[in-house]
């Protein structure tokens, strides 16, 4: 960010400017707020040159970004219009607040799982928009610089100020005159002889997807003067071979070397023919390196898929469970009952035979002898059977428990399967709501896209 008293900002009016944020080949681009009751946070674009060329580039631009649909990751415009000081023209867009592409390679984040597939489907899908088109339109300066993040991680495509109609008046510009970045210039930007065409993104996004991958662009120069190094870069576009993701970088997965190698082939007609072939090739091979294998995903939702001995174990100790509670909840208390009915019989013709004994003897002395009656103690298996029927009692329930346990973990283990509906990622073993691992998106259905 430039450091910039606020006496150096540019005034506009209904809007409060905050600080600068970049400064380009054309204009320069400021934080601002809108002075209404919401106080929404803005970008503005005033453009610097006023030259014929660089205002029919500023309305090429404008002319693409108002027209762009809300679910296109193309950075919008709200309004556009001319300062009345001094005439300049000037447009607001949304400030997104995060950091740019070229931030996140230089920190090392851009290779990240959850940034590289989500970041790359993204842009492709924003150009996908513009490439489809009645008058496909070409962006011509695919870079790192021009891909913003929302503070949330999302990924939009800017500036199309340098940006083509195909069959447009300027198609046909010689490479001299063709606005690019030279480090992602494409061989038909570059003077190739081919004409610029939607496939010269592909071959500019190739470059950003390398520079993702391994952290460094693939074509550089050690020279210190420009245009040395200008005319280093235009032949190696033109002529040198892809490098190696594995030689920049040995972490790289190598199933990413087939894409880059297509998207960046000198030839268009070797190249992929549309954004939407490479945004498939993309998807399939991010499905091969980072999705979830069965095995996982199954540990992940059912716990014991992989595992049945579990099952058996807890089955096998349900089953001595329930034939030991069966016993001393039903065998036991019969055997007690047929004891106690025996007892009382034993009491009951003792009790007879005493008071028998008593009246004999009274009978037969003169003085009444007082016979006390004791009973008689008789132990019985109740006391000690009761302790059994707790245990009983508690090992049935202990069988409930793992039933319910057991059922519910084969619920889980016949999960039907979801996936997501942008690049068929299996995601079931993500919670409701959370992004896809391998694309980002949140929408998820039954059936494999």
């Amino acid at each position: 960010m430039n450091d910039t008293s606020n006496s150096d900002l540019p005034t506009f009016d209904g809007y409060e400017i905050e600080a600068p944020i970049k400064t380009g080949g054309f204009g320069t681009v400021y934080k601002a707020r809108e002075l209404t009751d919401d106080r929404r946070v803005v970008a503005i674009k005033l453009l610097d040159k006023l030259d014929t060329e660089t205002q029919q580039r500023w309305l090429r631009e404008i002319s693409v970004m108002k027209t762009v649909p809300q679910d296109v990751p193309i950075v919008p415009i709200y309004r556009s219009g001319t300062r009345a000081s001094d005439g300049r023209p000037y447009y607001v867009m949304p400030y997104l607040g995060g950091k740019t592409l070229a931030e996140r390679i230089k920190d090392g984040t851009a290779s990240e799982q959850s940034v590289f597939v989500p970041t790359l489907n993204r842009i492709s899908k924003a150009l996908a928009h513009a490439h489809g088109q009645t008058e496909p339109i070409v962006h011509r300066d695919i870079k790192p610089g021009n891909i913003l993040f929302e503070t949330t991680g999302a990924a939009f495509l800017a500036d199309y100020g340098v940006a083509l109609y195909i069959d447009g008046p300027d198609l046909t510009a010689t490479y001299d005159e063709a606005p690019r970045s030279k480090s992602y210039m494409s061989p038909e930007q570059a003077g190739s002889g081919n004409p610029v065409t939607v496939q010269s993104d592909i071959y500019s996004l190739g470059v950003v997807m390398f520079e993702m991958l391994t952290g460094q662009k693939p074509y550089q120069s050690d020279s210190d003067d420009m245009h040395m190094a200008y005319l280093t870069l235009r032949q190696q576009h033109l002529e040198a071979d892809v490098p190696k993701l594995t030689a920049v970088n040995e972490n790289v997965d190598n199933r990413w070397q087939s894409i880059v190698d297509k998207a960046m082939a000198k030839d268009p007609a070797d190249r992929y023919a549309t954004i939407q072939e490479f945004r498939r090739d993309l998807l399939t091979v991010a499905n091969a390196v980072y999705a979830v294998s069965n095995e996982e995903t199954e540990k992940q939702g059912a716990g014991v898929a992989k595992r049945p001995w579990i099952t058996q174990l807890m089955l096998g100790l349900a089953l001595l469970a329930a034939l030991f509670g069966a016993y001393n909840v039903v065998y036991i208390p019969r055997q007690i009952a047929v004891q106690q009915t025996q007892t009382a019989l034993a009491v009951t013709a003792t009790t007879e035979f005493l008071q028998a004994e008593a009246t004999a003897a009274a009978a037969a002395t003169a003085t009444q002898a007082v016979i006390e009656l004791t009973p008689v103690p008789v132990t019985t298996p109740n006391s000690g059977s009761l302790p059994l029927r707790e245990i009983g009692i508690v090992l049935w329930a202990l069988v409930i428990v793992v039933g319910i346990v057991w059922l519910i973990m084969r619920r889980r283990n016949n999960v039907e399967p979801e996936f997501c509906m942008n690049c068929g990622a299996n995601v079931t073993h993500l919670a409701p709501g959370q992004a896809c691992h391998i694309c980002g998106d949140v929408r998820r259905g039954k059936k494999m896209v």
